[in-house]
């Protein structure tokens, strides 16, 4: 009976002592296998741009050979005809660098981040002025619409609890300040607290 606790007991420390050893072995696994990944990519990534710029070349030299067998006539045609596309993708190109600035530019001149460039739309510089500003329209609208839902959960519909109702110049003087700092949402307190005591702000 001794011996069968004594094997019960040692079979219950083996697995204990197997856990640390095989999540080691599990840790450097994983270390070796992002390093051999990252040896790979540096590796193949060379070789791909270098495969890229063969086939490059080799497009070219192709193009060549079929120029060189066609008359003088159809060459020059053909040339004329890439020339032309070349070009063609040249200034579209152009014209999508020109349109990326505008769009920086007016996301910038809104105070809007240029990460949002990518949901800018437009195909001239008019149209996209106006997406700008619908977009910052929106936004304002979406900024106010959410501080004034802060406000109202804060407040729970109630006034700020005060023991008596403010002086009309300190009305005043606080939403001049306020006004002045562009706060908010002391603005839209400042106006309904004004509302409730029946006092016209000087806007």
């Amino acid at each position: 009976m001794a011996e069968e606790i004594k094997q019960v007991e040692d079979e219950n420390q083996q697995p204990v002592d197997a856990k640390p050893k095989e999540a080691e072995k599990t840790t450097d696994i994983d270390a070796r296998l992002k390093e051999i990944e990252a040896n790979l990519e540096s590796k193949y990534k060379s070789q791909i741009a270098g495969l890229d710029r063969k086939v490059s070349e080799l497009t070219k030299e192709k193009e060549e050979i079929e120029l060189s067998k066609l008359d003088d006539k159809t060459r020059a045609e053909e040339e004329i005809k890439r020339a032309q596309a070349e070009k063609d993708k040249i200034l579209a190109e152009t014209e999508r660098i020109k349109l990326d600035r505008v769009i920086d530019k007016a996301l910038f001149d809104s105070g809007l981040s240029s990460d949002l460039a990518s949901r800018i739309q437009g195909n001239n510089e008019n149209e996209v002025l106006k997406d700008v500003k619908s977009f910052k329209e929106m936004l304002d609208i979406q900024i106010q619409a959410g501080i004034e839902k802060e406000i109202n959960s804060r407040l729970g519909g109630k006034s700020p609890d005060s023991d008596k109702s403010s002086a009309i110049g300190d009305l005043q003087a606080l939403y001049n300040a306020a006004k002045k700092l562009n706060k908010k949402a002391e603005i839209i307190a400042i106006k309904r607290q004004a509302a409730r005591e029946n006092f016209n702000l000087n806007l």
